[in-house]
């Protein structure tokens, strides 16, 4: 964009309720991974000019609170509030 220090994205996950049971997790995140690999997917991500990537559920974790420190901070400057 040739603002210096910008950057924003997009993202979204999969989530599953509180509790699960880490067998359930780790195989909802393989099949995940996997669809996101598939020749349709990747054609929907190259028309839509996005790039797919996946995670653990542990690195979704540090990035999903990475960017809730950094949009705090943003959020706080701009003074923006919920109404």
């Amino acid at each position: 964009a040739g603002v210096k220090g910008y950057d924003m994205g997009y993202w979204f996950a999969a989530y599953v309720p509180a509790g699960t049971p880490e067998p359930v997790v780790a195989r909802l995140n393989a099949l995940l991974a996997q669809a996101t690999r598939s020749q349709a997917a990747q054609s929907f991500f190259e028309t839509a000019g996005s790039e797919a990537w996946t995670t653990t559920p542990e690195e979704l974790a540090r990035f999903q609170a990475a960017e809730t420190q950094k949009w705090g901070r943003v959020i706080k400057a701009a003074g923006i509030e919920a109404e």
